[in-house]
């Protein structure tokens, strides 16, 4: 049995506790032993920054950009690019920036275009009266982004009827297959901070509670989505995203509107440990 030091990092977040937690494993493992990480630690993935970064998590990668902040948190020295490994075994690799104002990640540009699904259909999906998705819906529709397995993009009129929001995991799941998308994005410009641009909720079934407290990919097609529709007036580069704060993690994301894009945030170390790992012999084979 090995003993590994492991930092839990939360990613995004704005106070401790607050963000997306990703352990960060500050020693060689193999991927199969980073799975067995992440699964204690009830992540979606982890990171191991032995040799450069290295993220294992389902494709499609749609953590990457909180990989990023959580491995460039716990390094003294930061690489200039992050190789990530999916389970399907793919590796891709990713540009990485750091400075005063936070770490950020280049991630491919990704197309929201219209879908046909109903304010109607998506208010009840969400739990909400259908015209705080209506009034705004008229000037911003409803789209799906094409990127890391697809975002649902819901504008909401005000920060009440997005705090309403009470998705059914069903009803969620079935919207998403239709759609072909992992996730829904729902946001308002009715925000709790004046410095934020934007509060959001990202909904997907496949996590407790329906609710990620952040989503480092869908801000970035966020932003793409916004900077197709004029939705700023004057030369605005950025977006700032502020999110969790319905269920208690605390989050902010920044993403860039123009090209190239970037998205990133701040990290917080919140644990310092170490873990017991199993022996990895490399056989997947289980006989009976």
């Amino acid at each position: 049995m090995e003993t590994k030091s492991v930092l839990l990092v939360d990613s995004f977040a704005d106070e401790p506790l607050g963000g997306v937690p990703v352990p960060v494993v500050t020693d060689q493992v193999t991927p199969e032993q980073l799975r067995a990480v992440a699964t204690e630690f009830g992540a979606s993935g982890a990171v191991s920054t032995d040799d450069g970064l290295w993220y294992v998590e389902c494709a499609p990668a749609h953590n990457v950009a909180e990989a990023a902040v959580a491995g460039v948190t716990a390094l003294d020295e930061v690489p200039e690019e992050m190789t990530v490994l999916e389970c399907d075994g793919t590796e891709r690799e990713y540009t990485i920036e750091h400075d005063t104002d936070g770490i950020r990640v280049t991630l491919p540009a990704q197309t929201a275009e219209p879908t046909t699904v109903s304010f109607d259909r998506l208010a009840a999906v969400l739990g909400i009266d259908a015209a705080g998705i209506t009034n705004v819906g008229r000037e911003l529709p409803i789209a799906r982004s094409d990127g890391f397995g697809g975002t649902l993009f819901v504008p909401v009129g005000f920060l009440d009827d997005l705090s309403n929001c009470r998705p059914d995991r069903d009803s969620l799941a079935a919207a998403l297959t239709e759609t072909d998308a992992a996730r829904v994005f729902a946001f308002t410009f009715d925000t709790v901070s004046r410095h934020a641009d934007v509060h959001a909720r990202v909904f997907d079934p496949g996590v407790e509670g329906c609710e990620r407290a952040a989503s480092g990919v869908a801000t970035a097609g966020c932003g793409q989505y916004l900077a197709k529709h004029d939705a700023f007036d004057g030369a605005r580069e950025s977006l700032r995203v502020e999110c969790g704060r319905f269920i208690d993690r605390p989050a902010t994301v920044e993403t860039t509107l123009v090209a190239p894009v970037r998205v990133g945030g701040r990290g917080l170390t919140v644990l310092d440990t170490t873990i017991s790992l199993p022996e990895d012999d490399g056989d997947d084979i289980i006989e009976v």
